[in-house]
């Protein structure tokens, strides 16, 4: 994989393909360092993997940190939730390893948005996630660390209010919208009003009009196109799980669809069935 430069030039011209994006940051689903963490992201990077998902919450004092959930109980056996806390109250826990459930504690504190953008600077993509609505803080934090560049935000918001907030938005300020079968009579008016730089595509049955080929040749020419394998994911069934037993009906299936991005858990066993296959 390449550097960061090369990897963002790639995806301004929408010339990946099939890459892998790291969920919460984690490489592998067996990786030690704890998702949503510095030391997460760096493994990825060693890794040469350079698209990372991650998510916001915010303190009970107005700060962005890194956490998938309302509270930090699962992965820092810390009570209560992340709004009524403060950071400093925060930055006294210590994460645990993977995803928790070992209660291993490691070294690493819960990361601030904005010393994660400082200390991975011009080194990878962060795909935010959980994270729309604090969109305008967001927003400020991007200009004010110049990470307009690292940062894609991820919203399924209501075309009005994407609009909104995108024409009052900084013109770097990179948007992915998550799209279903649906959504395909309005199409052309999310192209025009919201320009977003990727799609995300959610689906319930393989014959859906949303992942056809002519459908995905047609998004393509505005945007990326991201496809999820998460087991959580809307994905038919097409997940990491099934992957893992019958590589061809998961992550095969989705490759066939011919998407820029592909998130997963298991980004390392991705790369071993399908590199050869993949655009990077």
């Amino acid at each position: 994989m390449k550097n960061y430069t090369d990897f963002l030039q790639k995806l301004r011209a929408g010339a990946h393909l099939g890459y892998p994006v790291a969920h919460r940051a984690l490489y592998s689903a067996e990786e030690k360092e704890p998702e949503n963490s510095l030391s997460a992201v760096e493994a990825c990077i060693r890794q040469g993997l350079l698209f990372i998902e991650i998510d916001l919450r915010e303190t009970k004092d107005g700060y962005l940190i890194l956490s998938h959930d309302e509270s930090l109980t699962r992965m820092t056996g810390l009570e209560g939730n992340i709004c009524d806390l403060t950071l400093a109250e925060i930055k006294k826990a210590r994460l645990y390893k993977g995803s928790g459930e070992s209660k291993t504690p490691t070294q690493d504190m819960v990361p601030e948005l904005s010393e994660l953008l400082r200390a991975f600077k011009d080194r990878a993509l962060f795909n935010i996630d959980k994270g729309w609505e604090y969109r305008e803080k967001l927003h400020f934090i991007l200009r004010k660390e110049n990470a307009f560049h690292q940062a894609i935000v991820k919203s399924n918001a209501e075309i009005d209010e994407a609009a909104a907030f995108l024409r009052s938005a900084d013109s770097q300020f990179l948007y992915m919208h998550k799209i279903f079968n649906k959504d395909m009579a309005v199409l052309p008016e999310m192209k025009e009003r919201l320009a977003p730089k990727l799609w995300e595509l959610s689906f319930f049955d393989d014959a859906e009009p949303l992942i056809q080929p002519e459908t995905i040749v047609s998004l393509k020419e505005t945007a990326g196109v991201w496809i999820n394998a998460l087991n959580v994911s809307r994905n038919n069934g097409h997940n990491d799980a099934l992957s893992l037993r019958e590589p061809e009906k998961g992550w095969g299936f989705l490759l066939g669809l011919k998407p820029n991005y592909v998130q997963t858990d298991y980004a390392d066993r991705y790369l071993q069935h399908y590199r050869r296959q993949l655009s990077l």
